[in-house]
């Protein structure tokens, strides 16, 4: 279940679709994942400025 989502760009709340982008600079429009299913959660966050992108399980999250 897509739980949360959260990016620079608008979010559609009928498709529950967001666009995070990437740039040849190493930057990207940033945002945030959130993935869960039962007492499992998993969190995506994609650094806007250095485009870094950090996966953290429930428990680092």
């Amino acid at each position: 279940m897509l739980e949360a989502l959260t990016a620079a760009e608008d979010v559609s709340e009928e498709t529950r679709r967001a666009r995070f982008r990437f740039f040849p600079d190493g930057s990207a429009t940033g945002g945030r994942i959130t993935l869960s299913r039962d007492e499992r959660q998993y969190r995506i966050d994609i650094d806007w400025l250095t485009g870094r992108v950090k996966i953290l399980d429930g428990s680092d999250a």
